[in-house]
């Protein structure tokens, strides 16, 4: 299981940013390659740029490396299910289902599981291999128990715990008796050393028309835990998405902040923007922050952060950034003076909608591309620097400096 969670853990950890170095460097140097062949007229200036920065399309700084490199994951999702011996465990898959994997394998000494969510993972093995309801079954889609996430927050301490089920294997009593059992043993018995801040009770069954979401109920605690970044407080319910590496979430939020070179003048507008972790992040640097996210929930935790930091001069907004860019370049203040675009979107990247709103922003002149797998969006990247075009009316974008951040010690992976 190691060498499929943690693929690099067998490297010392500056051969692994020696690696990850690497890849960057060649992945630049593959997409400088297509833009010579996608771009005709822009061949002289990549040329240019090929002789000034060694094969490389722009400048590439050395990558930075994550503060804390064992233990670091504040989420985790585990698999609940059977081992190869028929042992119930919890843990992690080789693979998924669909691939044929069935199995789940133990997560004992894995490198980036801290110390605390192990023991958490533990208990509540003994709480599954006591209970009377049986560890879900993928193949034939029966038993209950199917998943346990972790969420724990390195400034405070706290801990979230949400046990994920397969309701529909369970009677409205049986339902009730199993929440009551979970909350008694986070609480009362054995699982009481985990100290758990926040428990909730997760029902996976598969979603229809009429349940889009699966149904989590509050069962203990807070209906929320708190962690920082930047020196700000950020709200993390249940789904909000937060970056699982805090420490090394601060060294990339300052990447960004550096990149953008933002003064008391500049607007920022934060596409894809979750919880508000970049935005807030940004807001004592510039004028204004404007954000735009498709999950109203997120947007509600973002507006909460908002008022919980004191911060004043951030706007949030649900919508979809495909049709939202326009309206956000249109409001008052915005049209006229300096403004940057960061852009951190789910792995697939931006729509061509979104992109050519980017590129038809008139006073839009400096832009932040985030992503956790820049393989995927190197044709945004692509579409963004294209010369003019009757789809593309604004000026090209040009590559002006990359940035690699180690947010996940011991994988292949990072930002």
């Amino acid at each position: 299981i190691a060498e499929c969670t943690t693929a690099l853990a067998h490297l010392s950890y500056e051969c692994q940013l020696r690696q990850k170095q690497s890849e960057v460097e060649n992945l630049l140097k593959k997409f400088t390659g297509e833009h010579w062949h996608a771009c005709k007229g822009q061949r002289e200036e990549i040329e240019l740029a090929r002789t000034m920065f060694s094969g490389l399309p722009c400048q590439l700084d050395p990558i930075r490396a994550s503060p804390l490199v064992s233990g670091y994951r504040n989420k985790c999702e585990f698999s609940v299910g059977k081992d190869t011996s028929g042992e119930d465990v919890v843990g992690f898959r080789l693979g998924s289902y669909a691939t044929g994997f069935v199995e789940v394998c133990p997560v004992d000494e894995l490198k980036h599981i801290p110390d605390r969510v192990e023991m958490a993972v533990r208990l509540f093995q003994q709480f599954v291999r006591s209970s009377k309801q049986d560890v879900y079954n993928p193949e034939h889609q029966t038993g209950v128990f199917k998943q346990f996430v972790t969420r724990l927050s390195f400034a405070t301490n706290e801990i979230m715990l949400i046990v994920g089920v397969n309701g529909k294997c369970l009677s409205e009593e049986d339902t009730e008796e199993l929440k009551k059992d979970i909350k008694e043993f986070f609480t009362e018995k054995e699982g009481k050393s985990v100290n758990v801040t926040s428990l909730f009770y997760q029902d996976m069954r598969k979603k229809d028309k009429d349940n889009k979401k699966d149904v989590i109920d509050h069962l203990h605690g807070k209906s929320h835990i708190t962690d920082e970044i930047h020196g700000l407080k950020f709200r993390i319910s249940p789904e909000t998405f937060f970056q699982i590496n805090t420490p090394a979430a601060d060294v990339l939020y300052n990447g960004i902040i550096e990149l953008g070179s933002v003064n008391k003048d500049t607007t920022v507008l934060d596409i894809c923007c979750g919880a508000g972790t970049i935005a807030l992040c940004f807001a004592k640097h510039c004028k204004r922050v404007l954000g735009v996210e498709i999950i109203e929930e997120a947007v509600k935790d973002a507006k909460f952060n908002a008022d919980a930091n004191g911060i004043e001069n951030c706007e949030f907004f649900t919508g979809n950034s495909d049709d939202f860019i326009f309206s956000l370049m249109n409001r008052s203040g915005v049209s006229s003076g300096d403004v940057l675009a960061v852009v951190d979107p789910p792995r697939a990247g931006l729509h061509v909608k979104s992109i050519t709103q980017l590129r038809n922003a008139k006073n839009l002149n400096k832009l932040i591309y985030v992503s956790c797998a820049p393989k995927f969006v190197t044709k945004n990247w692509l579409d963004l620097m294209r010369p003019c075009s009757k789809t593309m009316k604004g000026e090209p974008f040009k590559l002006k400096r990359v940035m690699a951040v180690d947010m996940f010690p011991h994988t292949p992976h990072m930002e």
